[in-house]
Formats: structure tokens, sequence, C-alpha cells
């Protein structure tokens, strides 16, 4: 129930936002193992988008490398079902689990989230087994056309780094702490209209 009502909530306030005016986002939401088993899944992520108004794309379910691995052939089916749908799906925490590269270019998903302890400390210089790591996994996804989102970028030294290697978007008390709804909404109101444009700069993830 706290699941669905964690969905039910991101996308009412992707439309409360659009009712405002704002230029479209995208709001993340972690899916448990527990989740990706149950059958109806697919019916009520589509009833809570239907309700909510939004579009499919604008919600994203982030799943772990573990849940991944260690759900059924029906999990698997639930998701294929979802990403068909248009939500989008993504790899939490990914190099911190059991990574298969087999299983990987198999899955339904849209976006590699890297994980916080390779970002840590990462910079042109420092830390250079940290950053081969991190160059690796974005020229993986792009490999596999998938998108990139480092976790935990917390100064500009790793902020530059992530842009200079090619990340999609960074997330991180770097680009901001965690906010309650007005004041996330004020920056947005705020913002230039490139802030959301992946064709200009990473831009902030909207989790």
């Amino acid at each position: 129930p706290i699941g669905e009502w964690v969905m039910q909530t991101a996308c009412e306030q992707i439309k409360s936002l659009e009712r405002k005016g704002l230029q479209p986002v995208n709001i993340s939401v972690n899916l448990s193992g527990h989740q990706c088993k149950q059958r109806n899944l697919n019916e009520t992520v589509r009833n809570i988008i239907e309700q909510a108004g939004v579009a499919p794309e604008q919600l994203e379910l982030e799943i772990t490398e573990t849940v991944l691995m260690e759900n059924s052939k029906s999990a698997l089916k639930r998701l294929n079902a979802l990403k068909e749908m248009g939500v989008h799906l993504s790899i939490d925490d990914f190099g911190t689990g059991y990574s298969s590269l087999a299983y990987l270019k198999n899955m339904p998903v849209h976006t590699l989230k890297i994980d916080q302890s390779f970002v840590r400390g990462l910079s042109l210089k420092g830390n250079p087994t940290n950053g081969m790591i991190v160059q690796t996994i974005i020229s993986l996804a792009k490999a596999l056309n998938l998108k990139t989102v480092a976790e935990g970028a917390e100064c500009k030294e790793e902020s530059d780094f992530l842009r200079e290697a090619g990340c999609d978007a960074l997330q991180g008390y770097y680009i901001s702490k965690p906010l309650p709804v007005d004041a996330m909404t004020a920056i947005l109101e705020q913002a230039p209209k490139n802030l959301l444009n992946p064709e200009q700069e990473p831009p902030l993830n909207r989790q």
C-alpha cells in the first residue's frame, strides 16, 4: 500500500507542476522486490497513471540489480509490460549488485544509475580507479543505448568529471539537497528553459 501511495503521489505532483505551466518533469520512484512479484503490478501502475492524467514516460521506476537478478520470469514479464506501457525503468546503485552483462542486455531498462560509492572523491586527477569504473559504466550504457545518472555528486570536481565523461544526469547535494515540494517548485519556476534540456548540460535528477 505504501508503494502504491508513493507512485500515486508522484504522479499527482507531476500533474500539479504541469497545471502551473512548468516544463514537463519526470519523477523517479523506487520499486521493491515485493512489488515486482505482485500479479496486479501493471494494472496498478496503469490505473495510477490514467487517474493522474500524466504521460507514462514521466514516471520512472527504479529497481536494484539484486531485485532484477533474484526475481522470476513472471516478474520480468511484468517489467517488460511496464516498458511497453511507456513507463521508464532504471537500475539503481548499478555496479554494487550481481552485475551480469548477459543479463543486462535483456533487461527492459532505460537508465543505469551509477552508485555513489564510485562517484565519491571523483576528480580528473584523484581516485583513478573510481574514474575508470565510472567511465566504463558510461561507455557500457552508451553501447546499450541507455542513459546514465550519477548518484552522490557532492562537489564541483565530481560534477566536472562526470560532465566530461558524458554522464547524462547528475543527482546529489552539489545539485540540491532534498527539498519540500514548495521549495522545489520555486526552483523550477525560476529555472532557465535549458535546465531540463539534456542536450545542453546534464540536468538535475528530479527525485
